[in-house]
């Protein structure tokens, strides 16, 4: 089959070709079914007569045949693939329609990044969501933070899925990369109960917490940071803002007790991650902490709402296992109690908390020229 012809029958295929053009192929195509027909006929013909073909006569018809093949053999899949697609895409469209199934999965991606991974949201304004046939379908998060009075670009996550099985997951952030799974040792949080190394928390580790003063208080006037801080004991959300009040300060995330902190470990040993909430509410009406319901309410809510998923929410984050269920009956029970939060703002007003003798250490996280109020 030449290029042109390959060409004129893949628009043919596609459904770009004019009526013209249509009517054109269709007629080719039916020729080729002729001239088959022909030597089909002639091939009979000589069946049980001692006729001697020469090689260059053998060579000619099959390579006829093996044409006569592949153009019905084409044929036939393209129009099996006219036919099909249309179908798929209309059954995979009503698929994820049906109860809303898109927007759920949707929510439950950009509801698992902002309750496992503090001071990181999705810009609820770029959530995108592409639904492709055969009952595929993809979500595309940007992700921001806040450093100063600015909110940055931090990153992109997709996350794929076939039917509502989450498929692939990709996360590509703009400064160094998460680590693939939240450990001790990388956990920006320090739990109160834990007072020393183990297997997974090395004392240099534990050390970085107490050295975060002397790190905030050598960085430069006219900046603005990210911290991270660890509180000496469990507090409710409401005694932390009463604290950092008096502050020139914003308050970004709580980081919640779920009975697993102290070790960040399951009862199987295997690592879960910090859980919270934003401390604050995102205006666009998408968002998993819209101003609907006030942000401690909605974090119950959309707690209860993953644990129904876990899959998803499983894929959506770093770690292997959240436990959701366990740690939301271990909150209901206990009540919201923090034991860290991330806040922002000049960083000699971070330095100030240090007199209120209720952060036990701190980490810096990402730092900025003044872009304070």
């Amino acid at each position: 089959m030449n290029k042109e012809f390959r060409q004129r029958l893949m628009a043919y295929a596609n459904g770009t070709a004019d009526e013209a053009e249509r009517q054109r192929i269709e007629q080719e195509l039916r020729e080729i079914e002729a001239y088959r027909e022909v030597i089909d006929d002639l091939l009979r013909e000589q069946e049980g007569e001692a006729v001697s073909l020469d090689r260059e006569r053998q060579e000619r018809i099959l390579r006829s045949s093996r044409r006569k093949a592949h153009i019905s053999t084409v044929s036939v899949a393209l129009v099996a693939l006219l036919l099909v697609t249309p179908i798929a895409s209309l059954a995979t469209l009503s698929y994820y329609a049906f109860g809303n199934r898109a927007a759920e999965l949707r929510h439950a991606v950009m509801a698992s990044i902002e309750i496992t991974e503090p001071n990181l949201k999705v810009d609820a304004r770029e959530a995108e969501l592409d639904v492709s046939p055969f009952f595929t379908m993809s979500t595309r998060m940007k992700l921001v933070k806040q450093v100063g009075g600015k909110q940055v670009y931090a990153g992109e996550q997709v996350t794929s899925f076939v039917f509502s099985r989450p498929e692939k997951h990709q996360r590509e952030m703009r400064t160094e990369p998460l680590p693939t799974i939240p450990m001790p040792d990388n956990i920006p949080f320090l739990h109160p109960e834990k007072q020393g190394p183990d297997d997974f928390l090395s004392s240099a580790r534990i050390g970085e917490f107490a050295r975060g003063w002397d790190q905030l208080s050598r960085l430069p006037d006219g900046t603005v940071a990210e911290a991270y801080l660890s509180f000496d004991r469990l507090y409710t959300p409401e005694q932390i803002a009463e604290t950092l009040a008096p502050f020139d300060l914003e308050l970004l995330w709580y980081a919640v007790d779920t009975g697993m902190e102290k070790t960040f470990q399951n009862r199987d040993g295997v690592h879960v991650p910090p859980i919270g909430y934003p401390a604050k509410p995102d205006e666009h009406p998408d968002s998993p902490f819209s101003p609907e319901k006030n942000n401690r309410e909605q974090f119950l809510h959309e707690l209860a709402f993953l644990a129904e998923r876990e899959d998803v929410a499983v894929a959506a984050s770093r770690s292997k296992v959240l436990n959701l269920q366990e740690r939301l009956d271990y909150i209901r029970r206990h009540g919201i109690q923090v034991y860290g939060a991330v806040v922002t703002g000049p960083s000699k007003e971070i330095l100030k908390l240090r007199q209120t003798g209720r952060v036990r250490g701190l980490l810096i996280g990402e730092t900025a020229l003044w872009n304070w109020r």
